[in-house]
């Protein structure tokens, strides 16, 4: 009598001879199984496909050879979803095979180029429509077949998610992979999310991880570019959306991970817009329709699953400009979840903590901070003004706990104390112009900034230079605190905080459309709207490095104060000498690069 599928596998492990014959031949024809004919293929399902239970840990080659077949050869839809299925109740009734079960179904969530062949490429054009078409849909089945079989073997056993997440982490296409491989499997990813919330954050945490790469790279060339005064300085005090775009001169490869980037950012801002927000306008109506597939999650579940991988990912990250705004965008639906945002950065800069360098995660915290309340056209001034004061009160009350110590200053052990005055400042310069309107000015004198800056750890010295000579110049005209004479000559030689500034620079030029609306623009009083500028040149303090009768100078006429050297650099501007003035870059209006 012939032996069964199942009678193969169980005598097998008993090692019954002509069962081992069965095995190995069996293995040794499923390499070839692409030639196979279809009626071959169905009796090899229909004779094996309750034998899921049999297949132990010792046909571990036999679950390997299975692994190999592409789904794509399985011509009929019903076979392929019996042949998944299979798959699937190996995995569940055998943990032995979870992990390479899990890879071969996050292999199959990346494009198959014989399926999906690259756009625009010479393959497309030579085939008929009809085939592509259908081609399309055998590529969108195996998708869905693929992240049916994660989610089923991961609600069968819900402990087997850290081998999924290795198996996902390690079939996620590098940075550098063609973009419709690495933006494919991106969008399953997101897709994968959405059917498995018991797992969505570590998902989320994979997706935002590859995407913040991408950043440092493409903001690592932007800032070598630019030089000392890169754009994320050179742009914070931007009047138009255009001085804040992006027009450094890069190499092919950043030309491609920037479209790379603005595309994995679509993606994800098209999941969190369904049903909220239409953004069809900013973008590509085609590349946005995956989405109606989707279930309509609130917005909170949304939140809660990105919510890990700003704390654990972007929050760490060095100096990324464009992945943050995902939560910048996020936070602009609802205001329970700025103040969350706010209140859980603002914990994280004051609240101690033992985990080694946690000072990282702090810093960012307070250039978070400064950030979102400056640039967040939804945070509205009495709740900024707030969270300014409480700054400003915690800064007065570290110098107080620091007594008179001397020779703190540029320690790195303070750097949280530098970060924090750094927000601030940025924060008051920013939204200056409310404290006119809203005569809060006054106010702010109690706020004791002239001890903050004229404390023992000199922070002037060592913050970013731009807010140093902004700030300086600001409440020079509204007469709050005089401090640029003790501003170093040439900027500090070490710092102990990176001069990371969030929000200030637009490099994608899609996904910018998107949050630009939510972007707020640095407005200047009025009456210096024909006056504002800023040089980054060494100059530029040179008309206040007065000392004696001149230090009081900021109370002269405007025509009394010394006029700036005219010599600008390519992203200078000028010191205003006009009261109430502030400052704001005068790029060249920015054109995005393009591949010609």
């Amino acid at each position: 009598m012939a032996l069964t599928g199942r009678d193969i596998l169980r005598l097998f492990v008993e090692e019954d001879k002509e069962a081992t014959f069965k095995y190995n031949q069996l293995c040794g024809l499923l390499i070839s199984f692409d030639q196979w004919s279809e009626k071959s293929k169905l009796e090899f399902l229909t004779q094996f496909q309750d034998a899921y239970r049999d297949a132990g840990s010792e046909c571990s080659r036999f679950v390997e050879c299975l692994c190999t077949i592409q789904w794509k050869h399985w011509l009929i839809p019903k076979q392929r979803e019996d042949f998944v299925l299979f798959l699937a109740r190996i995995a569940i009734s055998e943990v032995f095979h979870l992990r390479i079960i899990f890879e071969t179904m996050f292999d199959h969530l990346r494009p198959d180029l014989s399926l999906s062949p690259l756009p625009n490429a010479l393959v497309e054009s030579e085939v008929p429509e009809e085939l592509r078409q259908q081609n399309l849909q055998t590529q969108a089945h195996i998708y869905e077949l693929a992240i049916s079989g994660i989610s089923s073997v991961l609600c069968s056993n819900p402990t087997c998610q850290h081998v999924l997440l290795r198996a996902a982490e390690f079939k996620f296409p590098h940075v550098k992979a063609p973009a419709h491989q690495f933006l494919t499997y991106l969008r399953n990813m997101v897709i994968l999310a959405d059917k498995c919330p018991s797992i969505a954050q570590e998902i989320w945490i994979l997706i935002i991880n590859r995407m913040l790469q991408i950043d440092a790279i493409i903001s690592r060339s932007t800032k070598e570019a630019k030089g000392e005064f890169s754009v994320n300085e050179s742009s914070i005090f931007a009047m138009e959306e255009d001085d804040m775009k992006d027009d450094a001169p890069t190499r092919q490869m950043e030309i491609e991970l920037t479209e790379k980037l603005d595309k994995a950012m679509m993606i994800v801002l098209a999941r969190i817009s369904k049903g909220k927000k239409d953004i069809s306008n900013g973008c590509n109506a085609e590349e946005t329709k995956w989405v109606e597939n989707l279930e309509l999650n609130s917005t909170d579940i949304l939140f809660e699953h990105l919510w890990p991988a700003f704390c654990e990912s972007a929050l760490a990250a060095h100096d990324v400009q464009s992945v943050p705004f995902i939560w910048f965008y996020l936070c602009s639906f609802e205001e329970k979840y700025t103040n969350y945002l706010l209140k859980f950065l603002w914990n994280t800069v004051t609240l101690p903590s033992f985990v080694p360098n946690s000072w990282k995660k702090s810093q960012n915290a307070a250039n978070f901070l400064g950030a979102f309340i400056a640039r967040a056209n939804y945070i509205k001034f009495d709740k900024a003004f707030s969270w300014m004061k409480k700054m400003a009160h915690w800064c007065n009350e570290y110098i107080n706990a620091a007594g008179l110590r001397k020779n703190v200053e540029g320690c790195l052990q303070h750097g949280a104390f530098y970060a924090v005055v750094q927000a601030l400042l940025f924060t008051f310069s920013f939204r200056y112009k409310e404290f006119v309107e809203y005569n809060c000015v006054k106010e702010v004198h109690s706020w004791g900034l002239a001890r903050i800056i004229h404390s023992q750890f000199q922070p002037l010295r060592f913050i970013s230079r731009i807010i140093s000579l902004g700030f300086a110049t600001i409440s020079r005209q509204l007469q709050i605190v005089y401090c640029v004479h003790i501003m170093d000559e040439n900027g500090p030689t070490k710092t102990p905080i990176e001069h990371y500034l969030p929000f200030s620079i637009l490099q994608l030029p899609v996904s910018s459309s998107i949050v630009i609306p939510f972007i707020r623009k640095f407005q200047p009083a009025e009456e210096d709207m024909d006056h504002i500028s800023i040089d980054f040149n060494e100059d530029s303090r040179k008309r206040y490095n007065s000392s004696g009768d001149n230090d009081f100078d900021f109370m002269e006429d405007d025509e009394d104060v010394p006029q700036m050297n005219e010599n600008q650099s390519s992203f200078a501007a000028v010191l205003s000498t006009s009261p109430y003035s502030a400052f704001a870059s005068t790029m060249t209006k920015a054109k995005y690069i393009t591949n010609h």
